[in-house]
């Protein structure tokens, strides 16, 4: 049962509109029970978190926006980073810890880092597209994130 608000987007997505241009995606059927954040504006979305990557996100996340979306994870646990390969645009906190992982264009996090295989996860290689400085807003178009 899904709370006041909230509905299926297919048989393991879950959405609720929070506010004008801000959908939560929940996954209620792991047993993290994930919510990602989909923050659009009006020339750019943000994907704040991607889930475990158990199932694709970006086709709800299509189906939601047909705006250019910029993947970020808030931090680099599994059930949070697990569907960011499925994204072009992809930022990065720009941490010492997380340029470590990224010696040659591609992101390798460490089990320690980005934990998961206990769960059967998959780490996939990521194509950072950029490291955002902490604490600086995202321009998304009439809204700043």
């Amino acid at each position: 049962m899904l709370a006041s608000g909230v509905r299926w987007f297919d048989d393991w997505f879950a959405i609720e509109k929070l506010a004008a241009g801000v959908t939560a995606i929940g996954e209620p059927r792991f047993h993290q029970t994930n919510w990602n954040y989909l923050i659009e504006g009006q020339h750019a979305a943000l994907l704040f978190d991607t889930g475990p990557g158990v199932r694709d996100i970006s086709v709800v996340v299509k189906a939601l926006t047909s705006l250019p979306v910029t993947a970020m994870p808030s931090h680099m646990h599994f059930d949070h980073t697990g569907n960011l390969n499925r994204f072009a645009d992809i930022a990065m906190a720009d941490l010492p810890m997380l340029r470590a992982c990224e010696p040659r264009g591609q992101c390798h996090a460490s089990e320690t880092l980005l934990p998961g295989s206990r769960e059967g996860i998959v780490r996939h290689p990521l194509q950072v597209s950029r490291f955002r400085p902490t604490c600086q807003l995202l321009a998304l178009g009439g809204r700043r994130s």
